[in-house]
């Protein structure tokens, strides 16, 4: 995700500075992962395809399976990720892992 994050913003070409934030914090019961951009963002599109096998909106530089194993892995933890993009402003993945399976495991 962060990778990602860094090749939005290499890529803009629109815009004289960049940024890329990553942060940690902690939610009730969870303990949540922030990766900020202001890269070039997604459309809608883009964004409902984003955690699908093999998409990449890189072209030729990009595998598509990056995204899809991020999800996976948090999916695995009884996590979950969200995203909010927006073209030509940039992009906010919010992670969620629960901070013990156990309640996350009840929950379920």
């Amino acid at each position: 995700i962060l990778e990602n994050a860094l090749d939005a913003c290499r890529v803009d070409k629109n815009k004289d500075k960049h940024r890329v934030s990553f942060g940690v914090s902690g939610e009730n019961d969870h303990v949540v992962f922030t990766v900020l951009d202001n890269g070039i963002g997604m459309d809608q599109e883009t964004r409902e395809k984003v955690f699908s096998l093999f998409f990449s909106s890189k072209g030729t530089e990009g595998t598509g399976l990056g995204l899809f194993i991020s999800n996976k892995i948090v999916q695995e933890h009884k996590g979950q990720v969200e995203v909010n993009s927006t073209p030509n402003v940039g992009t906010r993945f919010t992670v969620r892992i629960p901070r013990l399976q156990e309640k996350a495991e009840e929950a379920a």
